[in-house]
């Protein structure tokens, strides 16, 4: 709802950052109708010009399907794992023998981001050839390991829990019989 800013100037010789001002823009529903807002923040000496627009989050999420026909990221994981003969897709199988094998004791360990240049090395690879996906996994920082496992639920055309069948997955989660929460629990095609 409200805007912090910090101005700084960076010292020459490493004697630290001097704050050169502060300021607070109170945010506003009228700004969620599209077009771009200016606004001026007055801080001390500084005038600070901010223009600002707010996006939609479903124009901002868009899942883009993969244009490769043998990638594993940006396609459906039903796809993915029919290609592989798998019921689960190798990438998420490879990955979570991975984290049980080396990343148990680690804390954060799906809150902490792995290096972005290694999480698209290992997504290159992953869509090139699955098997040498894998084999790069055993080697790689566990932190990338689970950065790639979001990065291919996050990149999945479609989400896990559909639309169509979130409200009977809500449904099931209240019963409180086990066995019927496995016959009711929605299924993939």
């Amino acid at each position: 709802e409200t805007l912090r800013i910090l101005c700084f100037k960076k010292e020459t010789g490493g004697h630290g950052d001097t704050l050169l001002g502060r300021g607070a823009l109170e945010l506003s529903r009228q700004w969620l109708k599209g077009s771009f807002q200016e606004k001026t923040l007055s801080m001390n000496e500084i005038s600070l010009v901010l223009s600002m627009r707010h996006i939609p989050a479903d124009k901002t999420m868009q899942r883009t399907p993969s244009r490769t026909s043998s990638a594993v990221f940006g396609v459906s994981i039903s796809s993915c794992a029919k290609r592989e003969s798998k019921t689960v897709p190798m990438i998420v199988t490879a990955c979570v023998q991975e984290v049980e094998k080396r990343g148990m004791d680690e804390v954060g360990i799906y809150r902490v981001s792995g290096v972005s240049s290694d999480l698209q090395s290992i997504k290159r690879i992953f869509d090139k050839n699955v098997r040498a996906g894998v084999s790069v996994l055993q080697d790689a920082d566990i932190h990338s390991v689970t950065g790639v496992l979001k990065l291919y639920f996050r990149e999945l055309p479609e989400p896990l829990f559909t639309e169509a069948s979130y409200q009977s997955f809500i449904d099931t989660l209240k019963l409180s019989d086990e066995e019927a929460k496995t016959r009711c629990m929605p299924r993939s095609e």
